[in-house]
């Protein structure tokens, strides 16, 4: 009799078994690394300038919201300096640099100044 078949049919049975854990949670886990995975591909896939913006919006809505605080008013209204900043900034590079006007720089400066918000009242 052959020994090596026997082995190789011994191998070829072990790695059919199934864990400890069950089909269904292997499954689950699975899931949810694929899931991690496209977030972090998403995130890895925003641009450098994108996460510039949204930290110049965080900064700017941040300096605002201790000034609104000072006379107690409403902090949402940080909301305005960091868009206009933000169009601004845009703006300037449409017309001087004549690059193209990125909404999603926009978007993105402003999801700092939500952030900033948030994080003031923390």
């Amino acid at each position: 009799m052959n020994t090596s078949g026997a082995t190789q049919n011994n191998i070829s049975h072990h790695s059919q078994t199934r864990s400890p854990k069950g089909g269904a949670e292997r499954g689950i886990n699975n899931l949810i690394m694929d899931a991690m995975y496209k977030f972090f591909s998403k995130l890895a896939s925003i641009g450098s300038d994108k996460y510039l913006h949204m930290i110049a919006g965080l900064i700017v809505s941040m300096v605002v919201c201790r000034g609104l605080h000072a006379i107690d008013a409403c902090l949402l209204l940080s909301l305005v300096p960091a868009f206009i900043v933000m169009f601004s900034k845009e703006s300037m590079d449409y017309y001087f640099r004549k690059e193209p006007f990125d909404w999603h720089n926009v978007v993105a400066g402003m999801t700092g100044a939500l952030l900033g918000i948030g994080l003031y009242l923390l």
